[in-house]
């Protein structure tokens, strides 16, 4: 309930590139093709632009227009998210094996110390009460 707000530093949000292409000449329909798949293929990929450099982004979404009227175009409007270093979300640890292990180890050792108890108690003459 504080009037003040707080702002915590979440680190710098993805990059995003909005790119108008051109496919002209005739060899646009197979060129046309490649980058609808290239566009669709899963996972990051190479972005080459000439002011942006090269770049690992994702194709986030895109549409596209063709007219055989002037001469054989198609016109892309692209979307490309930077890709980022998955590095940090990786799974290093099994954490769920790790406990159910520890579990199991515990379970064992007090099992065989309950027993090393009553098998004591028993073999000096005294008595186990449950």
């Amino acid at each position: 309930m504080r009037d003040v707000p707080y702002v915590e530093d979440l680190g710098r949000r993805a990059r995003r590139w909005t790119i108008a292409g051109y496919l002209i000449g005739p060899t646009y329909i197979a060129d046309r093709a490649a980058l609808i798949a290239a566009c669709e293929t899963n996972g990051p990929g190479t972005l080459v632009h000439p002011t942006l450099g090269t770049v690992q982004a994702n194709c986030e979404s895109y549409s596209t227009s063709e007219s055989r009227e002037r001469g054989g175009l198609a016109t892309f409007e692209m979307v490309f998210v930077e890709s980022g270093n998955l590095q940090g979300t990786a799974i290093t640890t099994d954490t769920q094996s790790a406990a159910s292990s520890a579990g199991s180890n515990l379970g064992n050792q007090s099992g065989q110390s309950l027993d090393n108890t009553t098998n004591n108690s028993l073999a000096n003459g005294g008595t186990i009460s449950i």
